[in-house]
């Protein structure tokens, strides 16, 4: 599994970091133990995992084991097999509201506690078909 991270050195002289890691599954528990020490590690505000092959019956189970105390959100709901994107954030540095979700995407207003810093981020897991790589294009194009 690999991560990517983004780094906001900001006004605030805060680091906040955003990563994002193509799980390849997070069904067994060395992945999810993989997703949770790099979270400790890097010290990770927010995590997005894509590729996580969740079920709907045991979405809620892992993502509370991996997340712990923070919040967490899929896009669950929206696909007809398995999940494609989960964001977990630290609720005690960052608000994260959904504006728009989708089976490709994710849509997330993004706050900082107690700053005055918010931006738009959308956390984005294409899919390979012809049908639904039109479909996210139209609907990018609204």
């Amino acid at each position: 599994m690999r991560f990517w991270g983004l780094l906001i050195k900001n006004q605030f002289d805060m680091d906040f970091k955003i990563a994002t890691g193509n799980i390849r599954g997070m069904c067994n528990e060395i992945k999810q133990n993989e997703v949770m020490k790099f979270i400790e590690k890097e010290k990770v505000q927010v995590c997005v995992v894509i590729e996580t092959h969740l079920k709907i019956k045991s979405i809620t189970k892992v993502c509370d084991r991996v997340f712990g105390n923070s919040n967490w959100i899929s896009n669950v709901v929206h696909s007809h097999t398995c999940c494609r994107i989960v964001v977990g954030w630290n609720n005690s540095v960052v608000n994260v509201m959904v504006v728009n979700s989708c089976s490709q995407e994710i849509l997330c207003l993004v706050e900082i506690v107690g700053k005055r810093l918010r931006f738009y981020c959308s956390f984005i897991y294409a899919s390979n078909s012809i049908v639904e790589k039109d479909l996210m294009e139209a609907i990018n194009d609204e």
